[in-house]
């Protein structure tokens, strides 16, 4: 007992090493919004790295900092750290999640973004097997999205992953055209369900990977629900709560930004079609209308936008609708968005 006690007290008194100032330097930048000024600071954790241990998730970092300013460079990198054996399970898997939530969140719905997940994410080894070669559209890079996350899973099942399995496998639900599909469709969607709670009780996440999951989680909910698999309300609200628990705890991102608002509009509107307090509703939904008119470029905002003409199969239009008849801020934010047809 004294032995380890004086090792965790010379542990205490030693000067930290260049990786761990370094390491700790580019966290605070990254967890400051200042992922940019980070890149420099993870490159030399990078260059200082005594083990794989260390490596692993100083690159992971700097993939993941680097993606806000170069993201094919970002990409590079984490498919690096993804095929690395030598790292931690834990840091490969999050490398191959990381990607997939940057297409989800940046590249999904721009105009070149099949292109881009065609020739900079699945291209490769093992990426471009994930896709076939005459892929053409969202669809296509989805099916890839799924083959994956899968093999993120067979590395270590992290619940973002997992989660965002599920949310997956419940839009197949939605788009079943035989009750043969649908029913293997909620059948896998049930299946990652589980998968999802028992890597949140078993396995180690970040607070990013949490939110993410709670996020998925919640989706998949909803579009079961939507289509006919009854889920209770509370159960689907329940997993936006956390969602937002979780991302207020970590706005060290553009995507933990995404999610809180994300969380924010499910909540509020779920709480719109209780009947709740409209105060309360409000509440949910003022962090979002804070954000000045030029910054509104996220994917919430661009969810909104393309609402203005089309709905959903859980019905975000109806809900945006609802909502603005709640706060007028909430009217003004969709006019400036384009939307024409809400009272203000």
């Amino acid at each position: 007992m004294v032995l380890v006690g004086a090792v965790i007290l010379i542990k205490r008194m030693s000067s930290p090493s260049p990786f761990e100032n370094n390491y700790t330097q580019g966290r605070e930048l990254y967890v400051g919004g200042n992922p940019t000024d980070a890149v420099p600071v993870f490159a030399r954790a990078v260059q200082n790295a005594t083990t794989p241990a260390q490596e692993g998730p100083a690159k992971l970092n700097l993939g993941t900092a680097t993606l806000f300013a170069d993201p094919v460079r970002g990409i590079g990198l984490l498919k690096d750290v993804a095929r690395n054996e030598q790292y931690e399970v834990s840091v490969r898997a999050d490398a191959i999640v990381q990607i997939l939530q940057y297409w989800d969140l940046y590249e999904r719905d721009q105009s070149g973004g099949v292109d881009f997940a065609r020739t900079v994410i699945f291209s490769g080894d093992p990426w471009g097997a994930f896709v076939d070669p005459s892929v053409g559209t969202v669809a296509d890079i989805r099916k890839a999205e799924e083959k994956a996350l899968d093999w993120a899973a067979r590395i270590y099942p992290l619940v973002a992953g997992e989660y965002t399995l599920a949310k997956l496998a419940s839009e197949d639900v939605l788009t079943a055209t035989s009750t043969a599909d649908r029913q293997e469709a909620v059948t896998r969607t049930e299946q990652y369900l589980a998968r999802g709670a028992l890597a949140m009780m078993t396995t180690q996440s970040t607070a990013s990977q949490i939110a993410i999951a709670y996020v998925r989680q919640g989706e998949a909910l909803e579009n079961l629900d939507a289509a006919g698999v009854s889920q209770t309300p509370q159960a689907i609200e329940d997993a936006f709560q956390h969602a937002l628990g979780t991302s207020l705890a970590h706005q060290d991102s553009k995507p933990a930004q995404y999610y809180n608002f994300f969380a924010r509009f499910r909540i509020a509107s779920l709480e719109a079609r209780r009947g709740m307090d409209h105060a309360a509703i409000q509440q949910f939904l003022d962090p979002i209308m804070v954000t000045p008119a030029d910054a509104r470029t996220g994917q919430l905002f661009r969810l909104l936008t393309g609402l203005k003409s089309v709905d959903t199969p859980v019905g975000y239009r109806r809900d945006a609708v609802r909502l603005a008849a709640i706060d007028p801020k909430f009217a003004d934010l969709l006019v400036s968005l384009g939307w024409a047809d809400v009272a203000r």
